[in-house]
């Protein structure tokens, strides 16, 4: 499922700043399947916290950098935005729950795990939206995310 096709809803029943949380969702990605961790520092606050499957709690753009696989152990794999189910935004707060999708191609046949996201949103000052606490996990080999 393509960054396109994630919205349930005709593109015309978002609001603007549900439009602006896709496109943040959309750029980010864009960032990791180009190798571009660095700029995560758009996406994160330096208060952020991500909570990495697996992994250890870490905090803002230097721990999500901190975290990310040498270049050779990411070789073939993609991520990809699946379905937002649940979108919700009170003044300069929100929330996002969705899936994501983690392909790799670097065996004889593509491979596909699924995983669930769940961020949460913070307007700053200048009105820009940054991921405050990030949480996503992957599922076993051959499971599909159920409700999502």
């Amino acid at each position: 499922m393509s960054q396109n096709k994630e919205r349930s809803k005709a593109m015309s029943q978002y609001s603007d700043e549900e439009l602006e949380l896709f496109e943040w969702r959309a750029r980010y990605i864009g960032w990791f399947n180009r190798r571009e961790f660095d700029q995560t520092e758009q996406y994160y606050d330096e208060d952020s916290i991500l909570l990495p499957p697996g992994g250890e709690l870490r905090f803002g753009p230097e721990g999500f950098r901190a975290g990310v696989p040498a270049p050779q152990e990411l070789e073939g794999i993609t991520a990809e935005h699946g379905p937002v189910t649940r979108l919700e935004i009170e003044g300069d707060l929100a929330y996002t729950l969705g899936c994501y999708f983690i392909h790799d191609d670097g065996g004889e046949e593509r491979e596909t795990r699924y995983g669930r996201s769940l961020e949460v949103w913070r307007r700053d000052a200048d009105g820009v939206w940054r991921d405050i606490a990030d949480m996503w996990n992957l599922l076993p080999a051959g499971t599909e995310p159920a409700g999502i």
